[in-house]
């Protein structure tokens, strides 16, 4: 199949340009300006292509909480938005802490075959904040562990599971909240445990990332850690940095 897309807006990582793409069996062949080849056209003015886009953060709720959201419905929502490659958070009904569970997803994911997915795996199993045996079995398909929602609260299991996760390759995606906290200062719960990973991340080697940081400080630490080398990367949303926390609340 062929397809000429002309006069699109063409956005990569080093070009923005008004041009023509020509694809081939899925596959761009050409791309600039002026092209012609006698294929069905279509009109792209007005329009943007660029590169699909990974989520590395998301939620589709499955198995468990299906009334949410499931794989099937996440998926479309994904390529709706753009999005070929996504990231499966572990707070399902069974909580993802087993190859079982990963095997589920991977599999369903290709009878859907919509988009590439990870399934993520907690750092603790069932999210007791205790046990990391459950690490031990992890293969090659798995790339990241976190407790998402729940920060790890004792530092010598946060300690264990980074050493696991260097020896394995993972990356740890932690939840930055120390639960106690809280209800006394969000940023103080927020900031305490940022710099305490870290720290850990610094004098273990394991890679780190810090999901959904929401304070100035927190950015600020993990500039100084970049700086440093420290093997730290991070993500923000838009209801934190576009929202005052006395307009809507979103944990923590």
């Amino acid at each position: 199949m062929e397809i000429l897309i002309k006069g699109a807006r063409i956005v990569d990582e080093s070009k923005d340009f008004l041009g023509d793409i020509y694809v081939r069996d899925g596959k761009i062949e050409d791309f600039g300006k002026d092209l012609n080849y006698p294929c069905n056209t279509i009109d792209g003015q007005g329009l943007t292509l660029m590169p699909s886009f990974i989520d590395l953060h998301v939620h589709f709720r499955e198995p468990g909480y299906t009334y949410k959201e499931d794989l099937y419905t996440g998926s479309l929502a994904a390529l709706r938005g753009g999005y070929t490659l996504v990231n499966l958070m572990a707070n399902t009904k069974p909580v993802c802490s087993s190859m079982d569970i990963v095997e589920y997803v991977l599999n369903r994911a290709k009878e859907l075959d919509l988009v590439d997915m990870h399934q993520v795996v907690s750092i603790t199993k069932d999210f007791d904040g205790l046990t990391l045996s459950h690490l031990d079995p992890l293969d090659e398909r798995v790339k990241f562990i976190s407790d998402d929602g729940k920060g790890i609260k004792s530092n010598i299991v946060m300690y264990k599971a980074m050493l696991k996760a260097l020896d394995k390759g993972l990356t740890i995606m932690v939840h930055a909240e120390d639960e106690d906290l809280t209800p006394i200062d969000y940023r103080i719960s927020e900031n305490i445990i940022t710099m305490r990973d870290i720290y850990l991340s610094k004098e273990t080697g394991a890679k780190i990332h810090l999901c959904h940081v929401s304070t100035k400080e927190a950015i600020e630490e993990i500039r100084r850690a970049k700086a440093q080398g420290i093997n730290v990367t991070c993500e923000v949303t838009p209801h934190h940095i576009g929202l005052w926390d006395n307009d809507y609340k979103v944990n923590p």
